[in-house]
């Protein structure tokens, strides 16, 4: 199915006017994963939070393989909206895990630090309370990025 202005327009408009989100899904469930992927990208690529939202609502709801669930990640990571990246986190990290968005993270702190430093408050947050194996591990890449970038990353004590 190769995919048109209108049909995504059809889908981005549907999401504005708020249509059930289990209708939205209904119509994802005849589409194969790579036009689902370009579907959710479109959405959490407008510059209108409720329709990334909305897209993030959606992507929480529907199956992703790892690679998707990373590129979508790397998606919210480099958008620059640091007040959103919690939502980002709660919708990638049940599918992803928390150690994963780690790795991932770690791969930006010697080529864009200020995205390690505008995504490290929320996942600070959620690392140390929900999963408290991670908090070395947190240690770790916060004196990494110390030692690389000769600053602190920002962190709640």
């Amino acid at each position: 199915m190769k995919l048109n202005y209108y049909f995504i327009k059809s889908l981005i408009d549907r999401v504005k006017e708020r249509q059930s989100t289990e209708e939205i899904l209904a119509s994802f469930s005849h589409l194969d994963e790579q036009t689902s992927f370009i579907l959710i990208s479109e959405l959490l690529d407008r510059s209108d939070s409720l329709v990334r939202r909305s897209g993030l609502s959606l992507l929480k709801q529907l199956n992703w393989n790892r690679d998707n669930l990373i590129a979508f990640m790397n998606m919210g990571l480099t958008l620059k909206h640091p007040s959103e990246i919690r939502y980002w986190y709660e919708a990638i990290a049940p599918q992803l895990g928390l150690a994963n968005i780690l790795d991932l993270l770690e791969t930006y702190i010697k080529i864009e630090p200020e995205i390690v430093s505008r995504a490290w408050y929320y996942l600070d947050l959620m690392i140390k309370s929900n999963s408290v194996d991670l908090v070395p591990r947190l240690k770790i890449i916060q004196s990494k990025f110390r030692e690389i970038n000769e600053r602190e990353v920002f962190a709640i004590n």
